[in-house]
């Protein structure tokens, strides 16, 4: 939020010069801090106590993909190759950021419980790492 206050208030000239320094501190500074952090805070207790929580995972993940990723693969069907519409489906189904901000919320305040938001935050990082994999295997 803070590289797109600067960015706003940047006149144009200075704006393209700075642009990518703020990309940069973002991506390598920011977002593997939010990684961290977030990992910390995953219940891993409330997700392996309760066999159905675990459970939960894969299925949060399905809808996950299927609510966001389904679209991409429909809307691109003839601009994208079959491999470029699947990698772009679970980059779109990929949701770490938003999952944890929202059950984080919702736990502390007591509107969910903790197995709950822990079974949401693992089919968000398992989101995370079916993305990672397409990637690797559409790169070799």
């Amino acid at each position: 939020m803070a590289g797109a206050v600067v960015r706003a208030g940047l006149p144009q000239i200075h704006r393209e010069a700075v642009a990518p320094r703020l990309d940069g501190i973002g991506s390598a500074f920011m977002v593997p801090i939010f990684f961290v952090t977030s990992g910390v805070r995953l219940d891993v207790a409330a997700l392996v106590s309760d066999p159905l929580v675990l459970m939960m995972v894969p299925v949060c993940a399905l809808l996950m993909l299927a609510a966001r990723g389904v679209p991409a693969l429909r809307l691109y069907c003839s601009d994208l190759s079959s491999h470029q519409r699947i990698a772009l489906a679970l980059r779109c189904g990929t949701q770490r950021s938003m999952v944890v901000a929202i059950t984080s919320i919702a736990v502390h305040r007591g509107l969910m419980p903790g197995g709950q938001g822990a079974a949401l935050i693992g089919g968000g990082i398992l989101t995370v790492i079916l993305f990672l994999v397409s990637l690797q295997e559409i790169a070799h």
